[in-house]
């Protein structure tokens, strides 16, 4: 994962897009559970332009551990961010005890833990623009065929609400069937089934 990022980074991408990009370990912060004698903390709190971004590794969203509740009423966050099960998705939330739904970010994890293929294994990239609207740029998905390794953009709503500009404009720059996706995809595809390989060869030993 990235590491010394000591500020958030505003970069020209995607043709021309001004994007904030957001990692879970992309600050002073985000320690993770293998992470040792690291300086950073276990939690933090991101502000930007009044949009807070509650960022911890583990999160349990069924039931959140005592230090998540604390800062949850604490810092009334707009935005969870979070990774640690290589789990990737979005989704509106209820938490015990916090009476606003939150937008909750999973990016997933550059993993491959398991020798079967997991469909629920995989990563994303987490994007906010300038308007601080976050969206998703789901990378991969482990798969059992080529054809369904396939980069594709994601955005937290509710049914029945439309998307935003933002995702607009990034779904229309990613054409998972053209390049570079599409070398990406084919790139992640034999990454994921080495790896597995490897994974066996080690539990055989």
């Amino acid at each position: 994962m990235t590491r010394g990022v000591d500020r958030v980074a505003v970069r020209r991408g995607l043709r021309g897009k001004r994007l904030v990009g957001v990692a879970i370990y992309g600050f002073d912060f985000g320690i993770g559970n293998n992470d040792v004698g690291l300086n950073f903390k276990e939690t933090e709190l991101v502000q930007l332009d009044g949009c807070k971004f509650l960022v911890h590794h583990i999160v349990d969203v069924r039931s959140p551990s005592p230090v998540v509740q604390r800062r949850l009423i604490r810092d009334n966050p707009d935005v969870i961010v979070f990774g640690h099960t290589h789990k990737p998705f979005q989704q509106e939330m209820n938490f015990a005890g916090y009476p606003a739904l939150l937008k909750v970010y999973n990016s997933g994890g550059w993993v491959v833990d398991t020798v079967q293929v997991s469909p629920v294994h995989g990563a994303a990239v987490i994007l906010i623009d300038e308007t601080l609207q976050a969206i998703t740029l789901r990378m991969y998905n482990q798969a059992t065929s080529l054809e369904e390794y396939a980069v594709r953009v994601e955005e937290c709503v509710p049914p029945g609400v439309t998307s935003s500009a933002f995702y607009d404009h990034i779904n229309a720059c990613v054409n998972h069937a053209s390049d570079p996706w599409k070398t990406f995809s084919e790139a992640v595809a034999e990454a994921v089934r080495l790896h597995a390989q490897v994974l066996q060869t080690k539990i055989n030993l």
